[in-house]
């Protein structure tokens, strides 16, 4: 006589109560589709590589008048710069520098243009002015 189907979430229960969570879980670990470490394709992880964050002071003062509104936008010049000498633009943030400085009228505010570039490009954007920003701005 055959003993009854069981559910697969009972033969689970009936392998953890017979070898214990701790091996079960270190078992369960090692498995890709449970493990907690994503799989990442060598293709992305490459392409992650490829990728660099480059930056440049905007020249922007405090208290300037053409420094406000948008008739003076950095990021659009800087991105037609780039632009023109090749280089591709994947994303653009405008960012501080983080530095202290007075508070005073015709001091640089400390305000960067930064772009996410392809590291190959990175020669031509060092040649307008560009440097290479730490990871993870």
């Amino acid at each position: 006589m055959r003993s009854p189907k069981k559910h697969p979430f009972s033969i689970i229960v009936e392998i953890v109560a017979s070898i214990g969570i701790g091996v079960f879980a270190l078992a369960i670990g090692s498995v890709p589709a449970f493990s907690a470490k994503p799989v990442v394709s060598k293709a992305k992880e490459t392409e992650a590589l490829e990728r660099v964050w480059i930056t440049r002071p905007d020249g922007s003062l405090q208290c300037d008048p053409k420094d406000e509104g948008t008739q003076n936008d950095p990021i659009r010049k800087a991105k037609a710069e780039l632009s023109k000498a090749g280089v591709k633009i994947l994303e653009s943030k405008k960012r501080n520098d983080g530095a202290l400085r007075a508070a005073a009228c015709g001091i640089a505010t400390g305000n960067e243009t930064s772009f996410l570039i392809e590291k190959r490009d990175l020669p031509k954007a060092k040649r307008l002015g560009f440097v290479l920003l730490a990871p993870n701005p």
